[in-house]
């Protein structure tokens, strides 16, 4: 993706705060959301068990959005947290018109 295309995302996110303990995604869930960690931590729980700590910077839940498809994980804040996110539709509204763009460009 270009420099436009993921300025693209960045001017539709919104910013988040999670309180340390608290549970964003279930694994299994639905997908609705994808985050971008901005501070904090957040454990990566998988059948129960931590796979992984992120940090800033970390993408979260674009897999399960991009193929609908269950959530594959649990994400816990390990302390208060920080996160941009986008819901499905504006993040699928965003990739289309990328798309769209793409294709123009390329005929």
């Amino acid at each position: 993706m270009s420099n436009s295309d993921i300025q693209h995302f960045v001017d539709e996110m919104a910013l988040c705060e999670c309180k340390k303990g608290d549970t964003f995604i279930k694994q299994g869930n639905q997908a609705n959301f994808f985050y971008i960690l901005n501070k904090g931590s957040v454990s990566q729980i998988v059948n129960g068990y931590i796979i992984k700590e992120l940090e800033r910077g970390a993408c979260i839940g674009e897999t399960a959005l991009l193929y609908k498809k269950p959530r594959a994980a649990t994400y816990k804040c390990s302390e208060d947290t920080e996160l941009w996110y986008l819901d499905n539709f504006v993040f699928n509204k965003v990739l289309n018109n990328i798309n769209i763009a793409t294709t123009k460009e390329a005929n």
